[in-house]
């Protein structure tokens, strides 16, 4: 488990809070659960199985206020929607 370099920063998108934190390389990476809910995945863990290892990485959970939260790079974000497509597909055949 790797440590963010700070405290995490939230915003509001579409009525839902987002959580981000800013690893220690500069890189912003964002709380899985809060992307998920935002797209309408029910399934968080479920939608991980489906990104590269270097899409998501595990934070300590004091930091952001979740025990063992998962994060999602910027890349691994927006890869969430196309999972969203597939999975919505996959349960519609």
């Amino acid at each position: 488990m790797e440590q963010p370099a700070k405290i995490p920063t939230t915003f509001t998108f579409q009525n839902h809070t987002i959580r981000t934190v800013q690893k220690k390389n500069g890189s912003i990476w964002f709380v899985n659960s809060d992307i998920c809910q935002v797209l309408g995945i029910a399934n968080s863990r479920e939608a991980l199985d489906y990104l590269y290892p270097e899409e998501k990485n595990v934070v300590e959970g004091q930091e952001i206020n979740d025990p063992g939260e998962l994060l999602l790079s910027t890349v691994g974000a927006v890869s969430l929607e196309t999972v969203k497509q597939y999975i919505v597909d996959r349960k519609g055949k």
